[in-house]
């Protein structure tokens, strides 16, 4: 319950949060979760729900990562053999590599830094897109209670008018 105005950027609205703060309308939406997988690997399919139904398939999750509103609902009935990891992405992208697992999740914004690095250290590895994976959540500027209305009516008029919805 900050008493001077404090905003941060890039915050996820929730009930928690909605209770001591106010929040701005959204400034981005992540973007979809994407897979990063073994160069080699030939999915079957394009779908996560028809990957994560195959107990044959061997998926990478990090612990505490946010996927979306898509990833966790499908990944709740997987039949796949999953394994959820409290190491670092790049963890994650060398142990896919390695072959100890088929692909792994990444925010899309990382995934392109990740497969760089990999590459840079000789790791073949591969985007996967999965068309029943829509678009992350939206992130927000999340100001203290001491902010005022007019403040936040004044941000979200500058947001309106700089930024696009999500496609």
């Amino acid at each position: 319950h900050a008493k001077t105005p404090e905003c941060a950027l890039g915050w996820y609205q929730t009930a928690e949060r909605s209770q001591v703060g106010k929040f701005t309308d959204p400034i981005y939406h992540d973007k979809p979760t994407v897979g990063i997988a073994r160069f080699g690997f030939q999915p079957p399919g394009t779908t996560l729900a028809a990957l994560a139904a195959n107990p044959a398939i061997r998926i990478l999750m990090k612990s505490g990562l946010t996927y979306g509103q898509d990833v966790p609902r499908i990944m709740a009935t997987a039949r796949a053999d999953v394994q959820v990891i409290a190491s670092e992405q790049a963890t994650l992208a060398r142990m896919v590599a390695a072959g100890r697992a088929d692909f792994m999740f990444s925010p899309a914004e990382e995934a392109h830094a990740l497969l760089a690095n990999g590459q840079k250290s000789g790791q073949l590895l591969k985007i996967l897109n999965f068309a029943d994976v829509s678009h992350g959540y939206a992130r927000h500027i999340w100001c203290s209670q001491a902010v005022s209305d007019d403040t936040i009516a004044r941000l979200n008029r500058a947001i309106a008018q700089t930024v696009r919805p999500a496609q």
